[in-house]
């Protein structure tokens, strides 16, 4: 195996498997023989306790050093929100330092495994198959200066060869765009019936602390499954993969409004046990 000089791990939201995926890369590498070097510079919602990044501790076990943490974690927060966010609340830490700490973890390395990602933006950005890069996806209407579409609190979805979906806020809001031809298209689902002020739920998304228990609970309780959630196209509708307290569900989902069919949910077979009978054959994409 060729050794290559860093791989950096991102998603579109926090909590959606990067620190997961990491740990086993980093695992399968050092049983490779590599020596492999990992940093997650920045992590919100450490330990309460003792003030330890989990996530970087979890990264170090995985690829078998003893790394100080403090090096392999630089800044930490205790605030259980996205990095940005957190470090506005809790204080703002030099990148040179993060940048540092990288490379000199590197410098002793085989290859340097880096997690990070802005949750607050999740952009998506658009290449031609040759490597050029044609942008990010932006929202309709917007100027070259706008931020690309955002994927906080949703997920990015193949929908089919030459259809992508970029949805967010528990799939309230989905962009669709077409690869091939750089059209766009944008579905709105109806507001929640929530017993939350419109600004609480501005404040939700944003991960601020003004929200009353009442709205929070009721607004997790609604999207949590849909943050995440994958979505397929089908003949007429949207097949989309629940997570959360619904995993092992298919929603039919109409691609104009987003308003789940719940009479057509398809729940999936699992073996509830080792030996158990065969699994049913799965029914038909709608």
């Amino acid at each position: 195996m060729t050794p290559c000089p860093g791989i950096f791990l991102t998603g579109t939201d926090t909590g959606v498997g990067k620190t997961f995926v990491g740990g086993s890369l980093a695992a399968w590498l050092s049983r490779a023989g590599l020596r492999v070097g990992v940093s997650k510079p920045y992590e919100s919602g450490t330990d309460l306790t003792s003030g330890e990044p989990t996530d970087a501790r979890f990264l170090r076990e995985c690829a078998g050093l003893d790394d100080p943490l403090e090096e392999i974690c630089v800044a930490r927060y205790r605030l259980p929100l996205a990095p940005g966010i957190a470090a506005g609340e809790e204080g703002e830490v030099d990148p040179a330092l993060a940048m540092a700490a990288v490379e000199r973890i590197r410098a002793r390395s085989d290859v340097v495994l880096v997690e990070g990602s802005d949750a607050a933006a999740g952009g998506v950005w658009v290449f031609k198959p040759d490597g050029t890069q044609v942008g990010p996806i932006t929202p309709l209407g917007a100027k070259e200066t706008d931020k690309p579409v955002s994927t906080h609190g949703g997920s990015f979805s193949i929908l089919d060869k030459n259809r992508v979906a970029l949805s967010e806020q528990g799939f309230s809001q989905m962009t669709v765009y077409e690869v091939d031809t750089g059209k766009r298209t944008k579905a709105v689902r109806k507001a929640l019936k929530t017993p939350c002020k419109p600004n609480e739920i501005d404040t939700f998304w944003k991960g601020g602390d003004k929200v009353t228990d009442k709205c929070r609970d009721a607004l997790e309780k609604e999207v949590t499954p849909w943050i995440g959630a994958d979505a397929i196209a089908g003949k007429s509708n949207l097949l989309v993969v629940m997570r959360g307290e619904r995993v092992g569900e298919l929603a039919v989902v109409d691609p104009k409004t987003l308003i789940e069919d719940k009479a057509k949910l398809i729940k999936l077979p699992w073996c509830e046990a080792a030996g158990g009978s065969p699994a049913a054959a799965p029914a038909a994409v709608p």
